[in-house]
């Protein structure tokens, strides 16, 4: 990142435009990610599946409380567990609706 002197000061300096539309266009594309669309989605009930293998699929089921680089992390209250998971496994995520909210056992 190249900075520029801020109205000439010593000590003070800022990022070129190229560099603010750089940033912008980084945080737009995190946004509109797999990545971005489930952190907006934090504290939500999520059913996830999951691909294993070439042709299996494992669904988890709980709220959504964490997501990371490379995964996500549920909570199953029926369980009381915690459950963290590949990001790049996840095939669906569904988000119930109002009268349609999942229990969990």
């Amino acid at each position: 990142m190249s900075l520029v002197p801020q109205g000439g000061a010593s000590g003070q300096f800022q990022p070129t435009p190229d560099e603010i539309e750089e940033s912008r266009t980084v945080d737009k594309m995190a946004y509109n990610s797999w990545k971005g669309m489930l952190a907006r989605n934090i504290g939500r009930a999520v059913i996830v599946s999951f691909l294993v293998g070439s042709q299996n699929t494992v669904v988890a089921v709980g709220t959504l409380q964490e997501v990371g680089n490379d995964y996500i992390t549920l909570f199953h209250p029926g369980r009381s567990a915690y459950i963290t998971a590949d990001i790049y496994s996840i095939r669906f995520v569904e988000f119930p609706q109002g009268n349609n909210v999942i229990t969990l056992n």
